[in-house]
């Protein structure tokens, strides 16, 4: 069982290994690794010296994160949070011995390398359960500085691309269970959230009957609950209705992924989907489509979309804020040229914003309850306005 990457793990608070030291762990997960996958071909005992020697390498750089941050541990037990913070912060800074960057892959490397070494950890229950969830929720990966995005440079889509792309999921996808999916995924991209918030989101986080879920910021530590539009919460309703009970309980993901159970790949509630799928969703959905600036299409110009659109129709910043977790100078920064000067309250504004891009008649109105409106005063006005409009409309046809 060396390859502990979608490993189902099982930790008993009450039998934890506390004498399991770090160097002694280090060197029994490396050899576990060596002695996965069988074989006797010259190219299968290249391959698996190659991985037994990069493993070794990439976890070396742990014990020099400990040495150098004088970090006086001795035993796995005593990896909390904290330190996987601390040396996810080391890896990102870290340099070759000339001083020269690290390719994307390499650093890509010794985050697998280091998540897999906990992933084992957790399987000998030797670590404590809280360092194990804080590294299994969290995307422990990296870019290089060089290949980081600057928001400015992010296009956003058009109307047009939008519906091609929600359009082709039919195309792309036959069955229920993965159709109904993509679909309550991509509703959920237009709201402006980052991929990880979606991919956290538990069917206790959903409130069907307010339209509402609750949000959690790993950027700002802080759960928000905002309101979805009318059409995502359709769609989730529709991607819960083809699933099993097993996935459908109250800490279950609302986006199930898979672990390897006895060689075979099951979709299991407690296990979130990974990246890969959402990203790979959205590249084979957008086929040869790319975004405004002509660039790859990914969940980041999704957000940009929301921001970019929402500006325009001049829905608050307060609100764009609450979606997407910009702060103002960001805002003020990349997105000057699109602010405009009408302000709606936020169930008015995410309403209008879909009505949007589907390229939909505005009905945000048309149902707006009295407890939406009762305490804003200046939205009153603003409702006698929209009412006073339509009568003068109606008065020209006559």
């Amino acid at each position: 069982m060396a390859n502990y990457h979608n490993t189902q793990v099982f930790i008993d608070d009450r039998r934890y290994n506390l004498k399991y030291s770090i160097v002694k762990s280090i060197e029994e997960y490396v050899e576990s690794v060596n002695m996965y996958n069988g074989g006797s071909s010259s190219v299968i005992r290249e391959t698996k010296k190659n991985t037994y020697e990069r493993k070794k390498s990439d976890l070396k750089k742990f014990l020099n994160f400990l040495e150098t941050k004088n970090y006086d541990i001795k035993y796995t037990i005593h990896i909390n949070q904290l330190i996987i913070e601390e040396y996810t912060k080391y890896l990102y800074m870290l340099k070759k011995p000339d001083g020269s960057e690290y390719s994307i892959n390499s650093r890509n490397s010794f985050f697998t390398s280091f998540k897999s070494y906990l992933t084992y950890l957790a399987t000998k229950n030797a670590i404590k359960r809280e360092a194990y969830q804080y590294i299994d929720n969290h995307n422990i990966a990296t870019r290089s500085k060089k290949s980081a995005q600057i928001e400015s440079e992010i296009g956003f889509l058009h109307t047009h691309q939008i519906t091609k792309l929600y359009n082709n999921i039919d195309k792309y996808y036959k069955a229920n269970i993965d159709l109904n999916r993509n679909k309550a995924l991509f509703m959920l991209l237009l709201h402006g959230f980052r991929r990880d918030e979606i991919r956290n989101l538990k069917w206790n986080d959903i409130n069907f009957e307010k339209s509402t879920a609750r949000i959690y910021s790993q950027k700002t530590s802080k759960v928000n609950t905002v309101y979805l539009n009318t059409d995502t919460m359709n769609a989730l309703k529709e991607h819960r209705n083809v699933l099993t009970a097993d996935l459908l309980t109250f800490e279950s993901y609302v986006f199930a992924g898979y672990v390897n159970q006895r060689g075979k790949m099951v979709r299991v509630g407690y296990k979130q989907i990974c990246e890969n799928t959402i990203a790979n969703m959205i590249r084979t959905i957008a086929e040869d489509e790319k975004d405004s600036e002509g660039k790859e299409i990914t969940a980041r110009t999704f957000r940009k979309t929301f921001t970019v659109v929402n500006l325009s129709l001049g829905n608050k910043l307060t609100l764009i804020q609450t979606y997407t977790k910009h702060t103002l100078p960001v805002l003020q920064k990349n997105y000057s040229t699109y602010f405009a000067n009408e302000e709606l309250n936020p169930r008015q504004a995410i309403e209008k914003y879909f009505n949007n891009i589907f390229n939909r008649r505005d009905t945000s109105l048309d149902d707006l309850k009295i407890e939406d409106i009762v305490s804003n005063t200046a939205l009153n006005e603003k409702l006698e306005k929209y009412y006073f409009n339509l009568f003068m409309q109606t008065l020209k046809k006559i």
